[in-house]
């Protein structure tokens, strides 16, 4: 009997630190990870390979991941992808909006096992 192939996540994040240790843990939970620095890196790699789940910052340097997850939502090939917020913003605004896109919204720091348990539900739940 065939085995699933393992989930592809796209992580995106601008801080290269952060990207490096989410995606070592990641990886080792059994997902397969790409990595973004920006919003247009992220359209981009998603566009030209769907992911299952993208685990996004809402704060990076050339627009919102807002504005990329509604992007994502927009076009045919990514609008099921399941999204994911880690952000360290406290801006109340900004998660309330948040939290209409993504379908769960994290802060940083977020307990690895907790990003894996919500990343593993979006991806069996999405749409």
């Amino acid at each position: 009997m065939p085995t699933a192939s393992p989930p592809r996540v796209l992580l995106v994040d601008d801080y290269p630190e952060a990207a490096e240790v989410w995606g070592v843990f990641l990886r080792a939970a059994g997902f397969v990870v790409d990595t973004a620095a920006s919003g247009h890196e992220a359209l981009t790699r998603a566009l030209a390979h769907p992911p299952d789940a993208v685990v996004m910052d809402l704060n990076l340097p050339d627009r919102s991941g807002i504005e990329v997850a509604r992007a994502l939502r927009a076009e045919a090939s990514t609008a099921g992808v399941a999204l994911l917020a880690v952000t360290g913003s406290v801006d109340r605004t900004s998660l309330a909006t948040a939290r209409t896109v993504f379908r769960h919204v994290l802060s940083k720091p977020c307990d690895p096992d907790q990003l894996v348990r919500h990343l593993r539900e979006v991806i069996e739940t999405r749409e």
